[in-house]
């Protein structure tokens, strides 16, 4: 019995990656900007007890057992308190960013 002929394929894998990341200083791998606050002590304290308190659960949607994203109701840059309990509220990630854009949109509109 004759054995057929093996071809040898004459391609090479190919790297898909076009970014590698980057290893290191967290703050330094993101695109956006953050305060230094948001690294302090007392903010990780009071944002953890946001987190536990809501329970998993959306304080907006309702939506629950989902990633809690601790928001400043009134936002630091237009005088809310940066570590005051009630001006703080734990949402999923669709509403932190519907939340976000509503608040951008009324600070672009004219008085």
């Amino acid at each position: 019995m004759a054995r057929l002929p093996v071809m040898r394929l004459g391609l090479r894998t190919v790297s898909t990656r076009s970014v590698k990341a980057v290893r290191g200083d967290a703050a330094a791998r993101s695109a956006k900007p953050t305060l230094d606050f948001y690294g302090s002590a007392a903010w990780k304290a009071i944002r953890l007890q946001v987190q536990r308190e809501c329970k998993r659960t959306c304080q907006r949607c309702r939506k629950p057992d989902t990633r809690i994203y601790v928001d400043h109701i009134v936002e630091l840059r237009d005088g809310g308190a940066p570590l005051e309990r009630s001006n703080l509220i734990g949402l999923c990630a669709s509403c932190h960013g519907k939340k976000t854009a509503e608040v951008r949109q009324m600070r672009a509109e004219p008085c």
